[in-house]
């Protein structure tokens, strides 16, 4: 029995599915090369599809993910979907056949290009045995920084779009001071200095 004093240090085993839905749902955010590691592992990508419409993307590729510490390697399709908030949800698996990773990947994208979300997701599912994942799914530190890209950009739409409701309204509002008529509260409240 160990002493009360040492702790025990708990490790994280990630199987190379996690790791692929990690690189997967991360290359949406920021660009890989055809290889990249992470960690402990490095990743061969073979194929990268992206497409976007509006603020949603859809990802789909394979790559051979390999430990550098046991030597473990796979070879894992993937495909993701962005929202372009916080809602992501991908899939990986195996690849056991190069025309079947093929054709999930083009019907994938061809639904995609229809804007037909609903088929988009129900074709991750099933074309993923339902090992699906989402931003809960990344390491906690690449977690952190894709919710601060995601953040930042929420930010910056809600400040454009405050400044543009202070350039419409202005006028009115200085017009109001002038007659020293009192300022409606929502206004006053959103541009205290403004006016």
């Amino acid at each position: 029995m160990a002493p009360a004093s040492t702790k025990v240090r708990e490790t994280t085993i990630v199987d190379l599915p996690k790791l692929a839905a990690h690189y997967a749902i991360c290359s949406v955010f920021e660009e890989y090369g055809e290889q990249a590691n992470i960690y402990s592992y490095v990743v061969d990508r073979k194929d990268y599809a992206r497409a976007e419409t509006g603020k949603m993307r859809l990802i789909t590729g394979r790559a051979r993910f390999t430990s550098r510490i046991t030597h473990d390697s796979s070879s894992l399709a993937f495909g993701v979907l962005h929202f372009g908030d916080h809602n992501v949800t991908g899939g990986v698996r195996e690849i056991t056949d190069s025309e079947e990773y093929k054709s999930n990947s083009e019907t994938l994208q061809e639904a995609f290009s229809r804007a037909a979300i609903p088929e988009v997701l129900h074709l991750l599912d099933r074309g993923f045995d339902k090992n699906i994942y989402s931003l809960k799914s990344l390491f906690r530190d690449d977690q952190r920084k894709i919710l601060d890209i995601i953040l930042s950009s929420t930010l910056a739409q809600a400040e454009n779009s405050l400044r543009r409701q202070y350039e419409e309204h202005a006028p009115l509002m200085k017009f109001l001071s002038d007659l020293h008529v009192e300022q409606p509260q929502a206004v006053f409240e959103r541009w205290p200095n403004s006016l």
